[in-house]
């Protein structure tokens, strides 16, 4: 079986929900904590319902030649004025070395009518096989 295949298959997301609303004070709302993530990333998603359920799934893919670990992606619920309602960060378990994919999924922490999907943040593999932040 193909290693990108085998990778993608084996790592399933786990969702951690992030309130972003308050009672009376303006909602805060988390934001990549790193900035041009798009030129190491590209994130493949849908959404639709799988067992009656909301559901966000897709491929976070390392078009990198670097090895990348501890990655979590933000997966946002936005209003029909693309104003975020509600957020959730989903882990990503598995490695992903140069330019391979990984699958993911999880339901939003508020159902919407859009949504959003972004790299949160993530660390690397450097030479000597030492994980450093970006």
């Amino acid at each position: 079986m193909d290693r990108s295949l085998r990778v993608g298959f084996a790592a399933i997301a786990l969702g951690v929900l992030v309130s972003v609303s308050g009672a009376g004070a303006a909602p805060r709302t988390l934001q990549p904590m790193v900035l041009g993530w798009e030129q190491i990333f590209r994130v493949e998603w849908d959404h639709g319902d799988r067992w009656g359920r909301e559901q966000v799934q897709g491929y976070l893919v390392n078009a990198s030649p670097y090895t990348i670990t501890r990655a979590r992606l933000l997966l946002e619920s936005l209003d029909e004025r693309g104003e975020t309602v509600a957020q959730t960060l989903l882990w990503i378990p598995d490695a992903l070395t140069p330019f391979t994919r990984v699958y993911f999924e999880s339901a939003p922490a508020q159902r919407a009518p859009r949504y959003r999907v972004r790299v949160f943040d993530f660390d690397q593999i450097v030479a000597g096989g030492r994980e450093q932040a970006p």
